[in-house]
């Protein structure tokens, strides 16, 4: 049996880091909307918002896709480990050989440890995902559709309803759209449409484009009050529906030609290394300082800032993630096993 791999997901986690840089590229330089801005930077930056916070559902969703079908595997976590505090070392180098005047002795530490410090708020949350999965697969995949199918719909009401609902604090009840309640629900959809699928694809995808339409007609006509932001957050309703018309567009594309597999194949592998140098302490305040695209928000190169940022990050991304290869063939894998065979050991 060959195990055909799915250029769609590849695809899916590429395009879902390309949203986090384009998140980071506004909120990192505290760009917002002004008077003087020319109208097609005004509509450039309404489509971003559109689908910016699409990245989270569709990682997860890629995630829950991904992993429900497979075992429990210890390995995974610790690679996952060693894979964040490899890369944040290798970023935080680069920063202090090139710019020595960065040194800061709260953000090296940070850098030693940069899941117990919070630095990577997503890896924190993916980490807990990772850890429960196993429970989640083990029903998941035994459960028919039809009580599956009610378990979802249920969930979702409960959680669009306390989001809502103007006497419930949806933070306390649920956490917030980067909290591991919401991480779980998007796994288990993903799951679902890994194992029954989702009928009638081109009618989730035409329900998920209306959506998108409203949510950039609410920004541009500013309908939206300040207690209806939540609305447009990742943990909404029509959020969640651009996020899957998203999903099953791009899982479904079929990919032709060696070199262009081969190309989206190691681009998705270094994916998560894009967010993770982002996040690096050092990094972060010397990269969006260098974009600053509030020098062109007035002019047509606004635009290309943008373009200039996500091309220069996958770049800087792609070296560190062949130096952490390198590392890993080299030492990195030997820890990873011996680590792995210490866990096994205390709870086996």
């Amino acid at each position: 049996m060959t195990n055909t791999r799915n250029y769609g997901l590849d695809c899916l986690r590429i395009f879902a880091m390309c949203l986090i840089t384009s998140i980071h590229f506004l909120c990192y330089t505290d760009i917002h909307i002004t008077e003087s801005m020319p109208f097609y930077n005004k509509a450039f930056i309404h489509i971003l918002h559109t689908f910016n916070n699409c990245f989270i559902d569709i990682f997860v969703m890629v995630s829950g896709y991904f992993l429900c079908k497979k075992d429990f595997s210890i390995n995974r976590i610790t690679k996952l480990w060693l894979q964040v505090l490899t890369i944040n070392l290798i970023v935080a180098t680069f920063c202090l050989i090139f710019t020595s005047n960065s040194f800061n002795i709260n953000k090296l530490i940070r850098s030693l440890f940069p899941i117990t410090t919070a630095s990577y708020w997503y890896i924190i949350s993916y980490f807990l995902l990772i850890l429960i999965s196993p429970l989640y697969n083990r029903y998941l995949c035994i459960l028919p559709k039809e009580k599956f199918k009610k378990i979802i719909m249920t969930t979702s009401c409960i959680l669009f309803f306390i989001q809502l609902n103007p006497f419930f604090n949806s933070t306390i009840y649920i956490g917030d759209d980067t909290g591991i309640v919401w991480f779980s629900y998007m796994y288990i959809l993903g799951a679902y449409i890994r194992i029954y699928d989702l009928p009638k694809h081109n009618i989730w995808i035409g329900i998920g484009i209306a959506a998108a339409i409203l949510i950039f007609l609410f920004r541009w006509f500013n309908f939206i009050a300040p207690s209806s932001v939540k609305l447009l957050h990742n943990d909404s309703l029509p959020t969640m529906l651009v996020s899957i018309g998203l999903f099953l567009l791009v899982n479904k594309i079929n990919i032709k030609g060696k070199k262009i597999k081969q190309i989206i194949g190691y681009m998705s592998s270094a994916a998560l290394c894009v967010y993770l140098i982002q996040e690096q302490a050092f990094f972060r305040m010397l990269f969006w300082h260098f974009i600053d695209p509030h020098r062109f928000e007035n002019t047509p190169y606004f635009i290309i800032s943008w373009f200039f940022a996500q091309v220069s990050l996958w770049i800087f991304a792609l070296i560190v993630y062949n130096i952490y290869l390198l590392l890993h063939k080299i030492f990195l894998l030997k820890i990873e096993n011996s680590i792995t065979e210490k866990i096994k050991l205390l709870i086996y």
